[in-house]
């Protein structure tokens, strides 16, 4: 299966219904589907009812005995972006694309790939954003070499080839990071730790804290004391009946309403004591995960 574009494709049908579309012959100066697009390929269509309201724009596959096509997805409609319930009457059917798959330039040479709400721009100077719900989830690691030392010290040990910190309940660890330049503005950060304990009770729970602080580049606000703070709870974690497999869990969500770009983020990770029982031996954190959504490359210069 390949996807084919193709000029000058267009039939009729008769097709009544939401399912595969009957092609009934190519108009008077026109090719037909098999023989412009090929049997087995998928193409963008369009399908219109003569002198109506209903239409459809999507992606199909055509086939070739009867000639048919498809209506895998459908881009836009008249029936609200769902497949339409199509009347009797003659159709047209054509290769065409919808709005959000065209490539254009606009008057200031930003090229467009995408509709109205969902676009990518290429910007002079090579600045590349995407708009609406076209983001990207990103990530990126706090190693525990970069972990800094808190009142209550973890203790370093290396397990097999991996680095890690012991934190006993009240060990502390502090860390600093700045927003990235490609964070979507107003879109949460997911905060996970990766660790594990050399501990195979599975009624032992364990669990992380981080103490949270926001504070932007001369905002007018003190690194001790910004505007914006907050605590996440990774709740009580069971521990597997496997001694020092690797985990990977929640910590908390930061709402990103409470950021802004450019905020030099501090965290405070600590280990607190549970309800239930804390493993005999210390979970070992490797690093935490701070996933977040993008919507360009990065910033302009």
């Amino acid at each position: 299966m390949t996807f084919v574009l193709a000029d000058r494709v267009k039939e009729t049908t008769l097709t009544t219904g939401t399912g595969a579309l009957t092609l009934a012959g190519a108009e008077t100066d026109y090719q037909g589907f098999v023989a412009g697009v090929g049997a087995g390929n998928t193409t963008f269509y369009c399908v219109e009812l003569e002198g109506g309201d209903e239409w459809e724009v999507g992606i199909g596959t055509v086939s070739g005995s009867p000639p048919s096509l498809s209506r895998d997805t459908v881009r836009r409609s008249s029936n609200g972006g769902a497949k339409v319930n199509f009347s009797a009457g003659s159709k047209d059917v054509f290769v065409s694309h919808s709005a959000d798959d065209i490539i254009t330039r606009n008057d200031v040479g930003v090229t467009l790939i995408g509709g109205a709400n969902d676009r990518a721009e290429f910007a002079a100077g090579g600045q590349f954003r995407l708009h609406g719900a076209a983001r990207v989830h990103k990530e990126f690691i706090i190693d525990s070499g970069n972990f800094g030392r808190g009142a209550g010290a973890p203790n370093p040990v290396v397990v097999g080839n991996v680095n890690a910190w012991e934190f006993a309940i009240g060990d502390v660890a502090v860390m600093s990071f700045e927003m990235p330049n490609d964070w979507a503005v107003g879109t949460d950060l997911g905060v996970e730790v990766s660790w594990f304990v050399d501990d195979d009770d599975v009624n032992d729970d364990v669990q992380f804290r981080v103490d949270w602080t926001a504070c932007p580049h001369n905002g007018g606000e003190a690194v001790d004391a910004p505007n914006h703070t907050g605590q996440i709870d990774s709740g009580e974690i069971a521990v597997t009946a496997l001694a020092k497999e690797l985990r990977l869990s929640e910590i908390g969500i930061i709402q990103g309403s409470s950021l802004v770009m450019g905020d030099e983020l501090g965290f405070r990770l600590s280990r607190i004591a549970v309800a239930g029982t804390n493993p005999g031996d210390p979970p070992a954190i490797i690093h935490l995960e701070i996933g977040y959504m993008a919507d360009r490359l990065g910033e302009a210069t």
